[in-house]
């Protein structure tokens, strides 16, 4: 696997992320949220090595990994056109666990964090 996937609950559905730690907070695949009511609050755009990104900036219901209520701000993009991220919703931050330590068992697939 070349990344480390996660599930997160959004409003009762159950996606996998991947668990990103150069990120912030989350950021969805326009496509998962299409099955969830939410508050559009701002757009924005801006570059990466790839080009020009496009995004919302949205309001979304319950978010949680585990037990644990994360922020429900998040980013919403288009998704790429990669076989490599089916079934892949998005990417979490790690920085929104607000951990003091993160653990990636790699061999295990398993995040763990207090």
């Amino acid at each position: 696997s070349l990344f480390l996937t996660v599930p997160i609950d959004l409003d009762g559905r159950q996606l996998w992320m991947i668990a990103d730690t150069g990120m912030r907070g989350a950021t969805f695949y326009e496509p998962q949220l299409e099955a969830v009511s939410f508050e559009r609050q701002a757009s924005i755009s801006g570059h990466s090595v790839g080009g020009n990104v496009e995004s919302q900036i949205v309001l979304v219901p319950r978010l949680r990994i585990a037990t644990q209520d994360l922020e429900r701000q998040v980013y919403v993009v288009r998704p790429p056109n990669s076989p490599l991220l089916d079934g892949v919703a998005g990417y979490l931050g790690i920085a929104s666990l607000n951990a003091k330590q993160v653990t990636f068992d790699l061999d295990r697939h398993v995040l763990s964090w207090q």
